[in-house]
């Protein structure tokens, strides 16, 4: 064999033991990586196992402190029966010259009597609630928002279609609740000591209405 066919099958042995090599490496990257594909799969399958483990656990720990809560607040069992009233806060002239915001479109104006057994009973479960005046934490923008959180609750357990004509109120120095009887007059009520103050129209200090809020299910 001359001297040209050994450097040339020389080289061609050398170029066959790198290649070798190199498909030798890519074998073992190929293993690692099919390794660690295996291992991820599996630490993703742990992470949905736990994901699904703690959202089963924070679901049933809402539904359980949400039980807690509605055992810790009474609202009153109305009994209300349809027909009412119906009234539309924008077309009430009477409104025209108040900050007013609405919830919904339409409420039931109840008769003034029927208002006052409804807020003799919803009062009576707010006063349990806050027990009395405190200020900056049960002060009288608290009674008029609690007294209106309350309302809705108790309203929408009958099972009518609207909400009741009842605000809260502000003036420059005091906040307090109204509600619109089924003449559409719009009356005054104090839920500290649950009072009918008198009229809207009126203006009695410090009722000097300035901002009105209807309730309603959403806003």
């Amino acid at each position: 064999m001359s001297w040209i066919q050994r450097l040339f099958c020389g080289e061609r042995s050398n170029q066959a033991e790198s290649l070798k090599a190199e498909n030798e490496k890519l074998r073992n990257d190929v293993t690692i990586l099919s390794k660690n594909y295996v291992s991820c799969l599996l630490d993703k399958s742990q992470i949905i196992t736990n994901y699904n483990e703690e959202k089963q656990y924070l679901t049933l720990r809402v539904l359980e402190l949400s039980q807690m809560l509605a055992k810790s607040i009474t609202l009153p069992e109305l009994v209300l029966l349809e027909p009412y009233e119906i009234i539309e806060p924008d077309a009430m002239s009477e409104l025209y010259d108040y900050d007013m915001i609405r919830a919904d479109l339409k409420y039931y104006a109840f008769p003034k009597e029927t208002w006052i057994t409804i807020l003799s009973q919803t009062q009576a479960e707010v006063e349990k609630c806050l027990k009395s005046w405190v200020s900056n934490i049960s002060d009288c923008d608290d009674w008029a928002l609690v007294m209106n959180a309350f309302l809705v609750g108790a309203l929408k357990n009958t099972g009518l279609k609207y909400q009741g004509a009842f605000t809260i109120a502000w003036s420059n120095s005091h906040a307090y609740n109204l509600y619109v009887d089924d003449s559409k007059q719009i009356w005054i009520y104090e839920p500290q000591n649950n009072t009918t103050v008198g009229l809207l129209s009126e203006g009695i200090n410090p009722y000097n209405t300035k901002k009105i809020w209807f309730i309603g299910e959403r806003i």
